[in-house]
């Protein structure tokens, strides 16, 4: 499963890096909406194999080395997706609950989300002085020369101050086609769609060449504030008012069968070829902009609007067979293996078939020609069977009963799970590669240099069992393992030899106790001072521990008592057995007491503790007296904000913490 996450991360990293970098698509927008989808379940399921870099926790970035950055004065957030009317009312609930206390209830409008390239345009007394692109959602490009050539761009406007305006810059279909026309003509290559061509040529050196290309800009917002404009409906009349001739039209909803109505009628149009444009949903806007504030945002989504994506194709293939998956933990999932169909601009063999119990609902059988889609679910699935297509003498596939890499049985852990779980917990070869994956993980115990493949024939020579083998092995153990030679195993033994140095939480993080992550590790070992003192903690005192609880004590306590010899056994190996974090009195944060709520877009939580450390904070779970700051993510807790304004504690961005530490 960490391989997975890993995998899928680099995946949408390389995909987002062609999508706004490279202004190319070797992915469709909805393949990578759903694997980010994916990816993001994953995430939520196993949190301690987050890759820093993961696409989750960022805005993608256009960012292109040779144009000038300019930071945005109000960040430019992207906005999130839903894929049903049933995730829609998922959203408005979540949108009523928080704003139950409003006066006059809460209005929406819909709008066409156009799919082109956003653009911030800044004006100064009444003239442009700015365009400057997405970017990572902090900074942006400046292609204010490449704006100028755009028609809808006005150059002046009838406002004095400062204002700031947000739009979608795109290409019409019919001069796309024209330039694609015109490149075959001429023998050159063509562009794969509108979007990917608009981004290349915001980010062209030659004005000249942009002006040929006629791209469109459509005004949807403003970043500033205006006193008299206080709604959605506003910001449009006043974009008109100031003379944008192409302002993108809102319209007020009053029901969600409105919106149903409205999504027809537009999906409608765009699949009947009726739309100049490229749009792939509706964007859905709390219309009060002052409740928009109250609303706050993830560090990558606005909350105050969504996007409603239209519904995804479905495509037929064959089901070759079915083979099946034993994770670290023992969870055992089976995954169709495919005819290669293309579904949506990608290609796809594997589809997820989540257990057993998926399969006996769609009486599944080999040969099957199957329904695939990616609708509002993470990954490719079947949806259903085309039976009319069944032959008659069909194989349906078994359900397996035993283990796919040791053969043990495999069972449900309760009678409300729907899993099967290998019931082989010593001795699995994929339950122990996923064990020691996990063990030398940059989270954990940081043994790079040591990768799947190695692993897997170190367990298969006997040469590893559990990760603290690991420490054992010496040159001879890698006898026979191709392409291995002197200077790998070198550099694979000084690696492990290095990582006895990392400190306690490293190592307790590594062991894969459930709900003893990194973050829980680092309090624990805070608390108790390094591994002799945990050892003899009684579990009442490690439950007391802010932020562990009952339950991760308890399975630690069960864990110490499955393992009497783990503490000789690491003291024998040289291990860091104490654990003081050093107090740096010379640093930024030095002295104050500080929380984080809500989830940061940038860094994960141990990692934004360990930086308030490093820097001299201290670093608390929760609101108290002695609170100094208090940093907000996305989804900050109510209680913690209000008891810092009320206390009067300085509140900061993760933006604002950063800057502080000088990062």
């Amino acid at each position: 499963m960490q391989q997975g996450i890993k995998e899928l991360t680099g995946l949408l990293n390389k995909a987002s890096y062609a999508y706004y970098t490279q202004s190319d698509s070797f992915m469709s927008d909805r393949d990578f909406d759903m694997y980010l989808k994916e990816l993001e379940g994953l995430e939520r399921a196993h949190p301690q194999w987050v890759e820093k870099d993961s696409p989750t926790k960022r805005v993608g970035s256009d960012l292109t080395p040779g144009f000038e950055k300019v930071v945005h004065k109000v960040p430019m957030l992207s906005i999130d997706n839903v894929f049903s009317l049933e995730e829609t009312q998922e959203y408005l609930n979540g949108v009523y609950k928080q704003l139950q206390d409003t006066a006059g209830g809460i209005i929406f409008t819909a709008e066409l989300k156009i799919d082109g390239v956003s653009l911030s345009l800044y004006y100064s007394q009444g003239k442009l002085v700015k365009a400057v692109t997405r970017g990572d959602g902090i900074k942006g490009d400046d292609v204010t020369e490449n704006a100028r050539t755009i028609l809808d761009v006005p150059l002046e406007i009838a406002y004095q101050e400062d204002l700031e305006v947000r739009g979608e810059c795109f290409m019409d279909k019919k001069v796309f086609k024209a330039i694609n026309a015109s490149c075959e003509e001429t023998g050159g290559s063509t562009y794969k769609n509108a979007r990917n061509l608009t981004s290349g040529t915001l980010k062209t050196k030659n004005v000249q060449e942009v002006a040929r290309r006629n791209l469109r800009f459509k005004a949807f917002g403003i970043a500033t504030d205006v006193p008299e404009v206080t709604t959605q409906i506003e910001v449009v009349n006043f974009l008109k008012g100031l003379g944008f001739p192409n302002v993108n039209p809102a319209i007020v909803l009053e029901s969600l069968d409105h919106f149903k109505e409205f999504c027809e009628k537009i999906g409608s149009a765009r699949e009947a070829g009726q739309l100049p444009f490229d749009i792939d949903g509706i964007v859905l806007k709390v219309n009060s902009l002052g409740l928009r504030e109250t609303l706050w945002h993830t560090g990558k989504h606005v909350r105050w609007a969504i996007a409603y994506k239209f519904a995804s194709d479905q495509v037929k293939t064959k089901l070759i067979s079915v083979i099946y998956q034993t994770g670290r933990t023992g969870k055992v999932t089976p995954v169709a293996i495919l005819e290669p169909v293309d579904l949506m601009g990608s290609t796809v063999q594997r589809a997820t078939l989540h257990n057993n119990d998926e399969i006996a609902r769609l009486s599944l059988c080999e040969g099957d020609m199957v329904f695939l889609e990616k609708g509002g679910d993470i990954i490719p699935k079947i949806v259903k069977v085309d039976e009319s297509a069944r032959e008659r003498e069909m194989v349906p596939i078994a359900i397996l009963g035993t283990c796919p890499s040791c053969g043990a049985p495999l069972v449900k852990k309760s009678t409300e799970q729907v899993d099967m779980f290998c019931t082989n917990t010593q001795d699995c070869p994929a339950q122990t590669q996923g064990r020691l994956e996990y063990f030398v993980s940059r989270t954990c115990m940081n043994i790079l240099s040591l990768g799947g493949s190695m692993l897997e024939k170190l367990i298969a020579n006997g040469s590893v069992k559990e990760p603290l083998d690991l420490y054992d092995l010496v040159p001879r153990h890698f006898i026979g393992i191709p392409g291995v030679g002197s200077k790998s195993i070198s550099k694979v033994l000084d690696n492990i030899d290095d990582s006895r140095k990392l400190p306690p939480p490293n190592l307790l993080a590594g062991l894969g106790v459930p709900l003893i992550g990194k973050e829980t590790s680092v309090k624990v070992m805070t608390q108790f001072q390094g591994w002799v003192g945990l050892w003899n903690a009684l579990e009442n005192d490690i439950a007391r521990v802010e932020g562990v609880g009952e339950k991760a004590a308890s399975n630690f306590a069960a864990w110490r008592v499955a393992n009497p010899g783990f503490l000789d056994r690491i003291t024998e190996l040289g291990m860091t057995m104490e654990y003081k974090p050093i107090i740096n009195k010379g640093g930024s944060l030095f002295g104050k007491d500080m929380v984080v709520t809500g989830t940061l877009s940038t860094l994960k939580r141990e990692e934004a503790q360990e930086l308030i450390e490093k820097n001299g904070g201290i670093f608390r779970k929760g609101v108290t007296k002695k609170t100094n700051v208090l940093i907000v993510g996305a989804d900050a807790g109510a209680t913690k904000m209000a008891k810092a304004e009320k206390a009067g504690i300085e509140i900061w961005t993760e933006m604002m913490f950063l800057e502080k530490i000088g990062n």
